[in-house]
């Protein structure tokens, strides 16, 4: 029989302090399978990509490194990139990025830093000994910190890559974070992402949370998310 992990670190929401935050933004790492089987969801809808990693000012939307006011977004393959979500309570993701440690990059950087705005943010990303990829995510994290934006900061993903998809309405962003080399080695609990990472500061913003593949939600759990929303 099938026996789903699930991991849950909760931190109080009367720790929130950021103009009296109700909600925490959800950060989910899944399998493989678990995050190709939430993407599923999203195919035929308005899912925007990130596909390329530069910063391009006069190039069109679908060649640049980030999106902008994203309901859904996804990218794959962090490794030595920088890669982050804005969050604007209740509405789209004011900024969601995937950039390259690339010198280029780093000179057009205050084009995409301009961007940042919201409630709250995730950023994950970069490796030691790579010249640029820490420098370039600690200048994410810098203007951050000087917009007083809180942040949940992973960083130096040692041997690993992270695929992302985050979802607005939902508030949640679902990371698979699997080792470059052995793929059937993916972060499957709160041990496991403080191995593979060499800083994990989860921000009281947001909480964390571990499965192989999301849980079904049950019919009557459904119905009363639902009344939750409307009372």
């Amino acid at each position: 029989m099938y026996n789903q992990q699930k991991c849950v670190i909760m931190i109080d929401v009367n720790s929130v302090k950021n103009d009296g935050l109700a909600f925490k933004s959800r950060i989910v790492f899944l399998s493989p399978k678990g995050l190709r089987k939430v993407a599923e969801q999203y195919r035929n809808k308005d899912l925007a990509y990130i596909v390329h990693y530069n910063i391009l000012p006069d190039a069109p939307v679908l060649s640049n490194c980030y999106r902008q006011n994203v309901k859904v977004g996804i990218t794959n393959g962090v490794k030595t990139c920088s890669s982050g979500i804005c969050v604007e309570k209740g509405q789209e993701a004011p900024l969601f990025w995937h950039v390259e440690d690339n010198s280029f990059n780093m000179e057009n950087l205050p084009l995409l830093t301009n961007l940042i705005q919201g409630t709250n943010a995730i950023i994950i990303g970069a490796k030691e000994n790579y010249k640029l990829s820490c420098e370039m995510f600690d200048k994410f994290v810098e203007q951050l910190h000087l917009k007083n934006i809180p942040t949940t900061i992973i960083k130096g993903t040692k041997t690993s890559e992270a695929d992302l998809l985050y979802e607005a309405k939902k508030d949640t962003l679902y990371v698979c974070m699997r080792d470059i080399y052995q793929k059937d080695h993916y972060v499957k609990s709160k041990l496991d992402l403080d191995k593979t990472c060499d800083v994990v500061k989860i921000s009281p913003t947001d909480s964390v949370e571990f499965y192989d593949e999301l849980p079904k939600i049950s019919v009557i759990k459904k119905i009363q998310n639902f009344f939750s929303k409307i009372i």
